[in-house]
């Protein structure tokens, strides 16, 4: 099934939730058979997921952090798709209780570790600005050799 298949299932379902007299048999049939799929690429990605979670070194560690955030992107964009006015009706009640105090907490625990990085990673250029400017104003710290 392609990503065209895929969103036309989820069309069919976001509608029929409006209306579920137009929810047809093949409409549950290719949205259970993307469900089952779903599953077994989590499964997959988890099994990924822990078998790199110890880097070595910085390219590890790089190579690790772009294939934790394409395995969390695939899941947000679903997420995304589903939580909005038209699918507000698929996620129960009692589903948004269980997910918005975790969802919160991993994003904040995230955006904690971006700001940490971020400022960090300023700092560091301001510095580089401060030599850079120095330099350039004082023409004998260029240190050449002429010899």
């Amino acid at each position: 099934m392609d990503k065209k298949d895929c969103q036309h299932v989820q069309d069919m379902i976001l509608t029929a939730q409006f209306n579920p007299d137009k929810l047809e048999k093949s409409v549950i049939e290719k949205s259970i058979e993307m469900n089952k799929s779903y599953i077994i690429m989590c499964k997959s990605s988890i099994k990924e997921l822990e078998k790199n979670c110890n880097p070595k070194d910085r390219l590890e560690a790089g190579v690790a952090i772009e294939t934790i955030i394409n395995h969390v992107n695939v899941s947000l964009l679903g997420w995304k798709s589903w939580c909005n006015l038209r699918g507000m009706n698929i996620i129960t009640k009692k589903e948004f209780k269980e997910i918005v105090p975790k969802l919160t907490k991993l994003a904040i625990d995230w955006i904690k570790i971006d700001k940490k990085i971020t400022n960090s990673k300023t700092k560091e250029l301001e510095e580089e600005l401060k030599i850079l400017e120095k330099k350039k104003s004082n023409p004998e710290s260029k240190n050449i050799n002429l010899i």
